[in-house]
């Protein structure tokens, strides 16, 4: 249900920013020699722990997640600065893509409210606002479906103790 929610969003944010990078949240920021280069600006989905309460034949949680928009800048932003207007466009894209999202739904979540904004300014050229938001979700319970991770892998060997 998670992925199913993840996918849905990642494709309403693909219709209104066509070609941006989307992907889940793993810390990509601090290690970005370690990382699969990605172009500006980018999105990363990070999912906070979901408190879930039981109902009769489902759960319902609810879903707090921060979406990291990092976007790029080499402008100053201080008074003086031939560029600031476009220094400042940092703040109005992440503006406009926080009220693209608010409020967005799928049959997984009620409606996405923003409840914060914090700013990220810690990686040189690299600005990370994070749009923190909720919604309740509602997850049937029934059997339970494994998915093998990597299919096409194949062990062979001796385990020796």
């Amino acid at each position: 249900m998670i992925t199913d929610f993840y996918k849905a969003l990642q494709a309403h944010i693909e219709q209104e920013y066509p070609g941006i990078w989307i992907d889940l949240w793993n810390d990509q920021l601090n290690h970005m020699s370690e990382e699969d280069p990605f172009p500006f600006p980018a999105v990363f989905i990070e999912f906070e722990p979901i408190p879930w309460e039981r109902l009769s034949g489902a759960k319902r949680g609810k879903l707090t997640m921060r979406v990291h928009f990092v976007q790029e800048s080499y402008n100053g932003s201080h008074n003086k600065s031939k560029n600031q207007l476009n220094a400042l466009n940092i703040l109005e894209n992440a503006e406009d893509f926080d009220t693209f999202l608010d409020g967005y739904s799928t049959p997984f979540c009620t409606p996405l409210s923003g409840i914060s904004t914090e700013f990220d300014h810690n990686h040189n050229s690299i600005i990370d606002t994070i749009q923190v938001y909720e919604c309740t979700i509602n997850k049937p319970i029934g059997k339970r479906k494994m998915v093998p991770v990597n299919p096409g892998l194949k062990l062979t060997g001796n385990i020796e103790a």
